[in-house]
């Protein structure tokens, strides 16, 4: 095995434990620990839950935009630790899968955000009673 291989095995391994390490949520603090169940069940009754729960969502919909950022960012770095390693990115090639990965990773944030702004205003709205 040569130093190349040795070194593409390496940095493989990095770049797909990356990932996996981001994905990982913290525990959530007091502030965090919404019970969003509860509060929409609570709604007939409680019709002043729909400002926490447009907090909430317009929360979540930070949270995947900064997921969007984070797989932004993964994406150059994969283009950038692969460029000049055989079948480098831009070729059919053994790296391609990377790039793609992450397109598909923002993309899905990108609707998640979306819904849970849509959510957000919803809620807003029948905060005012204007639904």
């Amino acid at each position: 095995m040569n130093i190349q291989s040795i070194a593409r095995c390496l940095l493989l391994g990095l770049l797909v434990s990356i990932p996996a390490l981001s994905m990982a949520e913290p525990a959530p603090s007091s502030a965090a620990q919404v019970d969003i169940e509860k509060l929409i069940i609570d709604l007939p009754t409680k019709p002043e839950n729909h400002q926490v729960i447009a907090a909430y969502y317009k929360a979540e919909a930070e949270k995947a935009k900064k997921q969007i950022e984070y797989h932004e960012s993964l994406k150059i770095s994969y283009k950038n630790a692969t460029k000049n390693l055989p079948g480098s990115p831009g070729s059919l090639n053994t790296y391609s899968g990377f790039e793609r990965h992450c397109d598909r990773l923002i993309s899905a944030f990108e609707k998640q955000a979306s819904e849970y702004e849509q959510m957000a205003k919803e809620h807003e709205v029948d905060a005012m009673g204007k639904h």
